[in-house]
């Protein structure tokens, strides 16, 4: 019984860290020729913005936060389970391997005083994505 109550928790937990419910979901389509597209908007607080875009296995994802480093993201493939994780590292840049075609996820997001005092925040966030 204790097993059985343990995985649960153990399911419970993993549920509810990586299902998260994005505030905003928005589409990036690169244009006919392009391998790269700049998002800009605005967050505020605790709200959490998806991007999603469709990429192939093997292929090289680079995000890049432009002009501020208030606007922390991660990189989610479709297990949502974060490849990528910009509050771990504090960089403005992440370049990843993507394991497998699929439809991946940027999540922006804000943390500590911006999140908690409500503050709005821009950004602009620069994909793309490389390779065959």
């Amino acid at each position: 019984m204790r097993r059985f109550l343990f995985a649960l928790t153990l399911l419970y937990i993993n549920f509810n860290i990586n299902l998260t419910w994005a505030d905003t979901v928005h589409t990036i389509r690169f244009d006919k020729g392009d391998d790269s597209a700049t998002v800009s908007g605005k967050i505020t607080g605790g709200e959490i913005v998806d991007y999603k875009l469709a990429a192939k296995a093997g292929q090289t994802m680079t995000v890049i936060a432009l002009g501020t480093s208030n606007v922390f993201f991660n990189i989610l493939p479709p297990d949502g389970i974060a490849i990528y994780n910009s509050s771990n590292t504090y960089e403005d840049v992440a370049s990843v391997t993507l394991p497998v075609s699929n439809t991946y996820t940027i999540r922006l997001y804000l943390k500590g005083e911006d999140k908690d005092a409500d503050h709005t925040i821009n950004y602009m966030v620069k994909v793309r994505v490389a390779g065959e």
